[in-house]
């Protein structure tokens, strides 16, 4: 089984703007090959903009992506 590791990832998003999370890897022990990954934002400011990603409408999120 391999150890769990943890770094810092940058994300970009035309809705929200930039912000960063903290991302953790590990194998699930049960399962042969299989892995999970967690995010999870790294200051208030990275809450913040992923609260607003988690309230907007799928529609809302791909605004930005169509009007480019």
């Amino acid at each position: 089984m391999a150890v769990p590791g943890s770094k810092t990832k940058q994300f970009r998003n035309w809705a929200v703007g930039d912000f960063e999370m903290y991302s953790t890897s590990t194998s699930l022990p049960t399962v042969q090959h299989a892995w999970m990954q967690v995010y999870a934002p790294t200051d208030e400011v990275a809450w913040v903009k992923f609260r607003e990603l988690l309230a907007m409408t799928e529609e809302e999120r791909q605004r930005p992506w169509v009007e480019h």
